[in-house]
C-alpha cells in the first residue's frame, strides 16, 4: 500500500479449488480507488521474494491469485454481524470453515 500510497486497512486470504489444482483468493479493504489486478500482482510478486516455500508453491499447486477490493466498512459490517467489533477483535487474516462459510454468505447478501 506504500508504494502506491494507498490505505489498506482490512485484508483476508483464502484458499480455494481452482482448475484441480488451487488458488489465493485475498479481499481487501481499501476505500481508495485501485486496480485490483495490480495489487494482485505486486502481492503476489511480494510473497514470491519474501517466502521461498510461497514461490514454489505459486510454480506448482497454487496457480492463480485472485482479489476483491471491498469498501473498509463491509470488513467492520462483518465483524459487527459476528458480535465481535472492538479494538479486542481483529477480522481473520485467513478465512476458513465457518467463517469463511459466513463470510461468503455476507458478500452474496450484499450482492458482491
Amino acid at each position: 500500500s506504500e508504494e502506491l500510497n494507498i490505505s489498506i486497512p482490512e485484508y483476508t486470504v483464502v484458499g480455494i479449488p481452482h482448475e484441480g489444482f488451487f488458488a489465493h483468493r485475498w479481499y481487501i479493504g481499501c476505500d481508495d480507488r485501485v486496480d485490483g489486478a495490480d495489487i494482485a500482482k505486486r502481492i503476489d510478486q511480494h510473497l514470491r521474494v519474501l517466502n521461498d516455500d510461497y514461490a514454489t508453491e505459486r510454480d506448482s499447486a497454487l496457480k492463480e491469485v485472485f482479489l476483491e477490493v471491498l469498501p473498509e466498512h463491509r470488513f467492520i459490517e462483518f465483524m459487527e454481524l459476528k458480535g465481535k467489533l472492538g479494538s479486542q477483535h481483529k477480522f481473520p487474516r485467513v478465512l476458513k470453515g465457518k467463517m469463511l462459510e459466513d463470510w461468503v454468505s455476507f458478500l452474496a447478501n450484499k450482492n458482491i
